[in-house]
């Protein structure tokens, strides 16, 4: 399992929850993603996202479907992240991650009991 970034949160706000992750070169999920110019992997950030999700709110532990994906920006470390996630119907959670103001990365992400063994992070 990749370990998640240093992060602070979740702070409230209504519905959806909000986490800042401080993003540093020497994080594991950016070994050889790319030598010379480390990339975060989108797989990370729906990773992240899923398993914050689950942390925080009531989901099935299976992971069903991701949809809506959106990777806008390459993000390079160092970094500070703002992740948002917010409820999307019962058993799903939209996510952004934006720097600064700008969106990064957008997505839902859909949750199941129906998917045996589905409940491990993505990485």
């Amino acid at each position: 399992m990749t370990p998640l970034p240093q992060l602070s949160g979740p702070e409230r706000t209504g519905a959806s929850l909000e986490f800042t992750l401080d993003l540093t070169p020497d994080l594991p999920v950016f070994d050889g993603h790319f030598p010379d110019t480390p990339i975060l992997p989108a797989v990370a950030q729906i990773d992240w996202a899923l398993r914050l999700a689950r942390a925080h709110f009531p989901l099935p532990a299976g992971f069903k479907a991701a949809h809506s994906l959106k990777f806008l920006r390459i993000v390079q470390p160092p970094v500070r992240l703002l992740l948002v996630l917010v409820p999307a119907g019962e058993h799903a959670v939209s996510f952004t991650y934006s720097h600064r103001g700008s969106a990064c990365s957008s997505g839902r992400i859909e949750f199941t009991d129906d998917a045996p063994g589905s409940d491990r992070p993505l990485l």
